[in-house]
């Protein structure tokens, strides 16, 4: 994802990026789930953007990439020193700028009357607001973007509402669909310079709850992944499939439905392996599915890694199975005899991409995966992704990532997506 682009009307002479200065505003940074916008936040510092973080919480939180401990040093926390500071920031806003701080006063009651948080929350995230101005007001930052459509964003509002320079926002999934209509869209909307939506189907949902006037400030960025990422040359396949599934434990993401897709996979093809690699609230739910299924042994839950971990640059060789994988708690393997590291998977070894559907929608078209393929006579194995020497890149955090290519083994036989779709 980057945003960048839509910052042009405050880039100066000298080139883009360079002697801009943002502020990013987030409800918890760093956090595990959150890497996509440490990745972001790098990438305009590499374009000459000086970023400055801010964020409710997180000073305290477990950090598994050691990137995340880095980011953790260079944020600042609202909530650290408690309420006081900010209720200290609320009063001397008052006494400075009376006019500017009861116009934000009144808005944040206003926002209160159709949202999801009663008033006294809306009081706080007006404090935020002054506090981060007192931060900010001789740092000369000339724009805000906040992480999610929550009380970020509200705080970002209210924050231009005292006088503070423009801000925009990025929505991301369930939390704002779900509660759009109490979230004040239509007035954050209204407000800010554009709005980053991570996906085509986030932009309609908002699209629903704002004027069409301000439909053209909705823009879609797609969270990326750093050209780094792919470059390694992958390993060799393994010789049974593997699945992997990378994403926060959580009841939006589906694994259950996965499961379910996953044990009528396994029926055909008794030598698939499924791993999950992330942690989170729903994961005794998982692991309790896992057995009534019958699945010990074909599914691992690692618990939380790395970006290096997830894409196999640490370990490159399969099978190896260490006891705690390197920089986060233990993984666990349903079955086996100890728990398996991130090194037992490789990103590289393809990835499925499903749209919504039931089990019969995601574990379909990976049987017909198991017919030949129509142009080689042979089984087509998962695709192996790597970003193409001289292609033209897009979507990664700095505005582009790889684009790719289809390989082919020695053998002269199609490497498929991992949809095992047949060759064309």
């Amino acid at each position: 994802m980057n945003v960048a682009p839509h910052l042009g009307d405050m880039e100066p002479a000298g080139g883009p990026g360079r002697g801009i200065r943002v502020g990013y505003v987030i409800n918890q940074y760093p956090k595990v789930s959150h890497t996509f916008i440490r990745r972001e936040i790098m990438a305009l510092e590499r374009q000459g953007i000086e970023v400055e973080r801010f964020a409710l919480r997180g000073w305290d939180a477990e950090t598994v990439d050691p990137a995340d401990a880095v980011e953790r040093a260079k944020t600042r926390y609202l909530l650290q020193r408690g309420v006081l500071p900010l209720m200290g920031a609320l009063l001397r806003s008052f006494i400075r700028r009376p006019r500017t701080s009861w116009h934000a006063f009144r808005e944040a009651l206003a926002m209160s009357r159709h949202s999801i948080r009663p008033w006294p929350y809306h009081l706080v995230w007006l404090a935020h607001a002054c506090r981060i101005r007192e931060w900010t007001q001789d740092r000369g930052i000339t724009h805000f973007h906040a992480h999610f459509g929550t009380n970020s964003t509200d705080i970002v509002y209210l924050l231009r509402q005292l006088g503070g320079p423009g801000y925009s926002f990025t929505i991301h999934g369930a939390d704002e669909a779900d509660n759009a209509r109490n979230l004040n869209f239509d007035r954050k909307v209204r407000g800010a310079k554009f709005v980053a939506a991570i996906s085509a189907f986030t932009r309609s949902q908002l699209l629903r709850h704002i004027d069409p006037a301000e439909w053209n400030k909705i823009k879609v960025l797609h969270c990326g992944l750093e050209g780094d990422f792919f470059a390694a040359r992958p390993p060799t396949f393994p010789p049974a499939p593997v699945l992997l599934c990378i994403g926060r434990l959580s009841t939006e993401k589906g694994h259950l439905i996965l499961l379910e897709a996953f044990a009528r996979l396994v029926a055909d093809c008794p030598e698939a392996r499924l791993v999950l690699a992330g942690d989170g609230d729903l994961r005794g739910l998982i692991e309790t599915r896992i057995a009534e299924l019958g699945l010990g042994g074909k599914v691992t839950i690692t618990g939380w890694v790395s970006s290096s971990q997830c894409a196999g640059a640490d370990r490159r060789q399969h099978g190896r199975r260490p006891a705690k994988p390197d920089g986060g708690p233990a993984g666990r393997d349903h079955g086996g005899d100890g728990p398996a590291p991130p090194g037992d998977f490789d990103l590289h070894r393809g990835h499925s991409r499903t749209g919504p559907a039931g089990t019969d929608g995601l574990a379909g078209p990976r049987r017909r995966g198991r017919q030949p393929c129509p142009r080689d006579g042979a089984c087509c194995p998962p695709v192996t992704r790597r970003p193409a020497a001289n292609g033209p890149a897009r979507c990664g955090p700095g505005g582009r990532a790889p684009r790719y290519r289809q390989d082919r083994d020695r053998s002269g036989a199609a490497l498929c997506h991992m949809r095992h779709l047949p060759c064309r």
